[in-house]
């Protein structure tokens, strides 16, 4: 049986322009990693430290290894991009569930609640203001007309307060007549 040849002899000191070149990245590159400690310059065959040059088969290696984790950590990347995607298609399937559960409200169901809220608002003020008008113009004094006033607005802010979502369920406008004080009887819209 043959024996395996031994490789050759990479313990060699080469110094950093060649090292660069070989590595096919800059000097100021090299002296980069260097510093970071990713490419160490290794040690001298008698064990001491060698100053001013590197160890091939040190240097290689460790280079060699910085690039595999360097891929490693891009797939990583990806893993985690991979991630992020499946957390925002989550929360578009939790979305589309609350939205068939009835958790969300479409822009033009709010837009109109919203017209119909404003329009009870104006209708009921416009109100106040014809009957204001008149109590004060047939009271038989200024504080009989600034009680009257203030009870119409006491009112309308009571009713307004008492306003509920289910009191805006139906937001289709239709016209009721209000009988105030026995005999005056205003038109106004409400939904």
């Amino acid at each position: 049986m043959p024996r395996a040849t031994p490789g050759p002899d990479l313990s060699f000191e080469i110094t950093h322009t060649h090292l660069a070149h070989f590595l096919r990245i800059s000097g100021q590159r090299l002296n980069e990693l260097t510093d970071k400690g990713i490419i160490r310059r290794g040690t001298a065959q008698n064990g001491q430290a060698i100053a001013g040059r590197y160890r091939f088969d040190v240097a290689v290696g460790d280079y060699l290894d910085y690039q595999a984790k360097q891929a490693r950590g891009s797939g990583q990347a990806v893993e985690i991009e991979k991630a992020k995607m499946l957390a925002v298609k989550r929360q578009v399937a939790e979305m589309k569930l609350a939205a068939m559960n009835g958790a969300f409200v479409e822009v033009e169901d709010a837009v109109e609640v919203f017209a119909a809220v404003a329009m009870r608002i104006r209708s009921k003020l416009a109100s106040v203001l014809s009957r204001l008008v008149r109590s004060v113009y047939h009271a038989p004094s200024i504080e009989e007309g600034q009680a009257r006033a203030e009870g119409y607005f006491d009112e309308v802010l009571s009713e307004l307060s008492r306003l509920r979502a289910r009191d805006l369920a139906q937001t289709r406008l239709k016209v009721i007549s209000h009988a105030h004080a026995g005999k005056d009887t205003d038109q106004t819209e409400e939904d």
